[in-house]
Order: structure tokens, then C-alpha cells, then sequence
């Protein structure tokens, strides 16, 4: 006789949590798409250079703090590339990147955690945090290039398996205005022809677009 009241309540809890955590996401400005609309998942199925979606998708983390888009972003390509990984004990036997054992030695004498946690990074000490790890790197500034340009290599590089691109840029200038004061960090994957794609890992603010 108890069984279908209690049932009642729980789904009752549970969808107003689910609506509370829905509500304090920031919509999208007017000029972006969101990923998970059918608008997105058509442009995303258009796309002819898609080859890093899946293994960045599986291996999606949001990031820790509101510095850590960087961080985050370059677990999930490490993790999507397969590498050899640090163990976790919370995850024993088994071995992964996380945004904490990325953190060594190695990355501190780049960027101590302290000015990381308060700052963010740089183009360039994203760069340099990359290749303590063994990957390739290169490091692109748009003041470098132009817009055609930049299309051009990232199609081609997104266009071959096992390669990645991530993006820096100023969430303001897309207008996401409340997203904090941090330059974002996501890693990105074209549409198609003059489109893209960013996968945020700021889950509590915005969504991917």
C-alpha cells in the first residue's frame, strides 16, 4: 500500500531537480546555435571533418573551477589520444587523465596551480602545458592569421583522425557576456563551410554551441 505514494513523491522530487539544474543554465545569445538542438545535430551530422565528435564526447569533462576550462580541455584530448595515463586511487586498477593529476611538476615550473586557479592561462602556457606530454603541438594566434586562414587549418587538421584543435576566445565577444571573466578553452569541431562547433566544458553557465 506504501509503495505507490512513495514512488510519487520520488519522481516528483527528482523532476523538480531536474528543472532547478536546467534553470540556472544561461540561455544562448541569438547568434549561436545550441548543440543540442535539431538545428545543431543536423550541422553536426552535415559536417565532412567530425572525426574528433566521438572521442571528445566520451571522454567530456566539465571543468573543475571557472579557471579550468583549459585544463579540462586538454584532459579530454589526452584521454580522446589514448595516451598513457597517471593512475587515479579512486579509480583503481585502472588509469586516466583528470584535472588534478595532469597538475605535476612539470606543468608547475610553467604555471604554478596557485596563478593557474586565480588567472587562468595563456595561449602560450596552454601550448607549453600541452607538450609536457608526449603530443605535438602547435600554437596559432589570430593576430597571425585571418579568418580564412584559420578555417582552412582547422578543417584540415580536424579532417584527419587522432588530431585536435582547441580554441581560446573571449566569451564576451560572442556575447556571452555573464560567463565569467576567463578567456574559454573548448575544444572545437567544425561544421561544415564557415561554421563551428565548441564543446564548453562550463556546463553551469553555458551550454555547447
Amino acid at each position: 500500500m506504501l509503495s505507490l505514494p512513495l514512488r510519487s513523491i520520488l519522481l516528483a522530487v527528482l523532476g523538480l531537480f531536474t528543472a532547478v539544474a536546467q534553470a540556472q543554465t544561461l540561455p544562448l545569445p541569438d547568434n549561436l546555435i545550441d548543440l543540442r538542438s535539431h538545428q545543431g545535430e543536423d550541422l553536426l551530422r552535415e559536417s565532412d571533418a567530425y572525426e574528433a565528435f566521438v572521442p571528445l564526447s566520451v571522454n567530456f569533462v566539465t571543468q573543475e573551477n571557472q579557471a579550468f576550462c583549459g585544463v579540462a580541455s586538454i584532459v579530454m584530448v589526452l584521454n580522446a589520444m589514448q595516451l598513457p595515463a597517471p593512475s587515479v586511487p579512486a579509480y583503481d586498477p585502472y588509469h586516466t587523465f583528470t584535472q588534478d593529476n595532469f597538475l605535476n611538476e612539470k606543468t608547475e615550473a610553467i604555471l604554478p596551480r596557485e596563478v593557474l586557479s586565480n588567472q587562468g592561462m595563456t595561449l602560450d602556457q596552454f601550448g607549453a602545458l600541452l607538450a609536457t606530454q608526449p603530443v605535438k603541438v602547435e600554437v596559432h594566434h589570430a593576430a597571425d592569421s585571418n579568418l580564412d586562414a584559420f578555417r582552412k587549418v582547422a578543417r584540415d587538421y580536424l579532417g584527419a583522425e587522432g588530431r585536435f584543435v582547441i580554441v581560446n576566445y573571449l566569451r564576451k565577444a560572442i556575447g556571452q557576456e555573464k560567463a565569467g571573466i576567463f578567456p574559454h578553452w573548448p575544444p572545437m569541431m567544425p561544421r561544415r563551410i564557415g561554421s563551428s562547433s565548441s564543446m564548453s566544458h562550463a556546463t553551469s553557465t553555458h551550454p555547447s554551441g
